[in-house]
């Protein structure tokens, strides 16, 4: 019984820090209000925590995500890291922790770096259609 109490703890307290990190992150790099769609991200988020992602195995996804924005953008890309679908998307970049957690950072980065591809092109292949579209393309990843 203390075993399973503590397990649900854990998860909790994991799940807290990653909607916590996620927060901060959105709100420092875009100044905006939270808003339905962060709100709904964060819940997202909360899941991965739950499912086992902390923020040893997000970071370098997400450290992935934002080199590849940076170098779209400095390659002339149309997104930068601070437009809302893109903090939305790495809010469900997330999703491929598992991915950091065992190949290691560098399957992390790699993986990061392919959703953002990914994110900013699959819209146009289904039509604009973007609901969900970035836990569609983790799916994809």
């Amino acid at each position: 019984m203390t075993k399973s109490i503590l397990t649900l703890f854990l998860t909790f307290y994991s799940a807290a820090r990653l909607s916590a990190i996620a927060y901060q992150l959105y709100y420092q790099l875009d100044r905006l209000p939270s808003g339905v769609l962060l709100i709904t991200s964060a819940c997202c988020l909360v899941c991965f925590g739950a499912a086992g992602s902390h923020p040893g195995n997000v970071w370098p996804v997400m450290a992935g995500y934002i080199l590849a924005s940076t170098a779209a953008v400095l390659l002339g890309g149309p997104f930068p890291i601070n437009a809302q679908a893109i903090m939305v998307g790495m809010c469900y970049a997330s999703g491929l922790a598992p991915v950091a957690g065992v190949y290691g950072w560098w399957a992390g980065l790699l993986a990061g770096g392919m959703h953002y591809c990914l994110v900013t092109s699959i819209p146009a292949i289904h039509g604009g259609f973007s609901l969900y579209n970035g836990g569609f393309t983790s799916l994809l990843v």
